[in-house]
């Protein structure tokens, strides 16, 4: 069985976000350093930009997120991403999941669906 799953290894896209450093003693910087985290993931995949697969207004919000974006931008940050990589890998991520940094912002966590 673990065989079977180490075959799958590196096989699909998995957003990989990791917030323990996200220590900071007031709001205003703890969503300053969740926007840099997701900057830095938007810029890991920077080559979703290249091509046909995003519509010009998708590139335009791609190029939004940034350490200086409205917060409204980045709370569909992880579920717009979720969908540039399923497009580009042709499987399904969801976001079943959400947590927030406010009751009026909040962000999906992807996972991948493995369809049998």
């Amino acid at each position: 069985k673990d065989e079977k799953f180490r075959k799958l290894q590196g096989t699909y896209p998995v957003i990989s976000l990791s917030f323990a450093n996200v220590k900071e003693k007031d709001y205003p910087s703890a969503v300053q350093r969740l926007f840099q985290i997701l900057t830095d993931l938007y810029n890991k995949h920077i080559f979703l930009l290249e091509g046909d697969l995003l519509t010009e207004e998708e590139k335009q919000y791609y190029r939004s997120v940034n350490c200086r974006m409205e917060e409204v931008t980045a709370t569909w940050a992880l579920h717009k991403m979720s969908d540039f990589l399923s497009r580009s890998y042709g499987i399904c991520l969801c976001t079943p999941t959400s947590w927030g940094l406010r009751p009026t912002a909040r962000f999906c966590l992807p996972y991948l669906e493995m369809k049998t």
